[in-house]
């Protein structure tokens, strides 16, 4: 963890002058606590040293970034949005917090925005076999967003600020300190705002964070963290295609609905990090949580509330053993749900043992295989998988992986016993997964790197959500099992520096079938990438990076997101077109501050992502990113 196991100069840790003291308190200090994969990497795209350098107010900002995902979003700030990888999507995709769940019990779903970039020291994306053991048991992907832990002698300030077209304003403050010789306090809030680009689509989001660190001894450290998130969301369901008004005129577009979300949570973690063995590698974590939720949903046309009250709580247990080569955990969990819709509240229990072996042969092939067993509700599934990395030198390597796992029960089926417009059909089966990849990596130095996997993901009784019924503002909602959903495709990204230029792109192609029939519910193609400039000027006083950023994607039908139900649905309305969108940036380091000037969406490109949210027009941001000590 270079980061923090290695003292630096710069204002976001203890200066030159206190190093002597600053290694004292380093002995103790057990780096990656929140880590699943037990280690920090400073030089990835989704680390902080990274975030400082781009415009993104939250990960929803960065994740064109990542091969084989994609974000469906509302084009409204701090709106539900969903992700896809692979083909699963966003209820199938554990969102975890320093390695503790964070997915609502009910929906499975989470927002992205309620995750402050600065509290995070980088984000740990698990497609793999990692994504199996933690994410569920599934043959799905897993987020873990590792927070930062400090160490700091003398007190240290953070502010950012980031302001954007129509009065959406991002503040977030932070405060740390060492209370004693080897314990840290951290404090920080952060505050969203937004007026909305169109009617009814206002936010106020407040998140308050705190904790407390102690370094028992170099082998025994333990936190303790609070995450409170409280927002207020205007809904207002898209805009209205069949009325007269332009579409994409924020004045004067006709909106759908005036309805509001109101969600508020605490999220508390107790985690525990040791050295129990000899080999530093072998490390022992133990995470015990709680979390409450509050949600309530007021639909002013058709007089509909819907407030529900939830929590989970559990233990996580993981043990590392031969330098990392084996590892082995438990997961124990119970969820507590209730409904204004619900006749009685609803219990479900949840226990799991999860392990993985990996052993190197020869320093050329590295096999590993890895099972997790779980049993939820008394029923239980078993999810194996296998993977194998080859590799050719130091710049080319190949892999190869296979996952299975099911029965497993969807989690969005919870919300047929508290809504009566979500219909389920029949008798629902549990969903099976079979998930196939292979690709390679090359990097012949540091300045060129190309990675390309293809996939092929089938899952068995899949479950699928259509509008039924009439289809007035909201129809009813169908929740049934299809005999075989089928995903394929390929994804890759490369990367190249030279001198001061950089750039980065990325390709994702997926084509989707259920039974014999091709679905556009994501483009088939999406193209990212950001062409950059990076020097030093003013005799180094100026850090600057300048860029230009693109993104396109094919015509495909989407999803639309229904805020009644809280669900994204199969599109049966218009269907939008391709599109193509230029942002020009520029991101300047001086002194102690970042400052960056985004110029987005360079040619007004109309265009939707999730049907029918129109996505901004051409539109200015700007952020200040500075630090304080003493």
């Amino acid at each position: 963890m270079k980061a923090q196991d290695q003292p630096r100069s710069d204002s976001l840790f203890t200066p030159k002058d206190s190093l002597i003291a600053y290694d004292t308190l380093k002995i103790r200090f057990i780096p990656a606590m929140g880590s699943l994969v037990g280690s920090i990497d400073s030089t990835g795209m989704f680390h902080r040293s990274q975030f400082m350098w781009t415009d993104a107010r939250y990960l929803g900002d960065l994740l064109w970034r990542a091969p084989g995902f994609f974000f469906r979003e509302l084009g409204e700030a701090g709106k539900p949005n969903q992700l896809n990888a692979f083909g699963i999507e966003n209820a199938g995709i554990a969102i975890l917090l320093d390695g503790r769940p964070m997915n609502d019990p009910v929906t499975g779903t989470y927002n992205l925005y309620e995750i402050p970039l600065e509290f995070i020291e980088q984000v740990e994306i698990l497609d793999r076999s990692d994504g199996i053991l933690f994410g569920g048991g599934t043959t799905k992907a897993a987020l873990n967003f590792v927070t930062r832990q400090y160490n700091a002698i003398r007190p240290m300030t953070k502010i950012r600020y980031v302001q954007a077209s129509p009065e959406n304003i991002l503040t977030d403050g932070l405060f740390t300190q060492n209370l004693a010789r080897a314990a840290n306090l951290t404090l920080g809030f952060q505050r969203h705002v937004s007026n909305g680009r169109y009617r009814n689509a206002s936010l106020d989001s407040w998140n308050v964070r705190a904790r407390v660190r102690y370094n028992v001894s170099d082998r025994f450290n333990i936190s303790l963290m609070e995450f409170y998130t409280k927002t207020i969301n205007g809904m207002n369901g898209g805009v209205d295609l069949s009325a007269p008004t332009p579409v994409f005129d924020n004045v004067s577009a006709t909106v759908k609905d005036t309805a509001s979300e109101r969600v508020k949570r605490h999220d508390v973690t107790l985690s525990m990090i040791g050295r129990l063995f000899e080999d530093s590698l072998s490390t022992t974590r133990l995470s015990l949580y709680y979390s409450s939720l509050e949600s309530e949903y007021n639909e002013e046309s058709a007089s509909y509330q819907n407030a529900r009250t939830s929590f989970f709580r559990g233990i996580r247990f993981s043990q590392t053993f031969d330098r990392g080569n084996v590892f082995l955990g438990f997961d124990v969990q119970e969820i507590h749900i209730d409904s204004s819709r619900y006749v009685t509240g609803r219990y479900e229990p949840m226990s799991a043992f999860f392990g993985k072996i990996r052993k190197s042969l020869w320093n050329l092939l590295t096999p590993s295989f890895f099972a997790r067993f779980e049993s939820r509700r008394s029923k239980p599934f078993l999810s194996i998988g296998s993977d194998v990395e080859l590799t050719l030198g130091q710049s080319i390597s190949f892999f190869a992986g296979v996952r299975l796992s099911g029965p497993i029960e969807s989690k969005p089926v919870e919300l047929t016993s508290s809504d009566s417009s979500i219909l389920q059909l029949g008798s629902v089966s549990r969903e099976k997964h079979e998930f196939v990849e292979g690709g390679l990596r090359f990097s012949p130095d540091e300045s060129f790197t190309f990675s390309l996997t293809g996939f092929r993901r089938i899952t068995k009784e899949a479950l699928v959500y259509r509008f039924s019924g009439p289809a007035p503002n909201y129809p009813n909602i169908s929740i049934f099992n299809i005999s075989e959903a089928k995903s394929e495709g390929v994804a890759g990204s490369a990367s190249l520096r030279w001198g001061n230029i950089e750039a980065y792109g990325v390709l994702t192609y997926l084509r989707y079938t259920e039974g014999d029939t091709v679905k556009t519910l994501i483009p088939q193609v999406v193209l990212s990438s950001e062409l950059a400039y990076r020097d030093k000027f003013f005799n180094d006083a100026l850090d600057a990076r300048f860029g230009i950023r693109s993104r396109f994607m094919s015509q495909h039908w989407g999803k639309e997101y229904v805020p009644r139900q809280g669900l994204f649905v199969e599109n049966i309305r218009t269907q939008p077109g391709q599109f193509s969108t230029m942002d020009l940036f520029a991101v300047l380091h001086i002194g102690d501050a970042f400052i960056s000037v985004t110029w987005e969406n360079l040619l007004n490109a109309n265009y939707f992502i999730t049907p029918v949210y129109p996505m901004p027009g051409r539109n200015f941001k700007l952020g200040v990113n500075w630090v304080f000590v003493d």
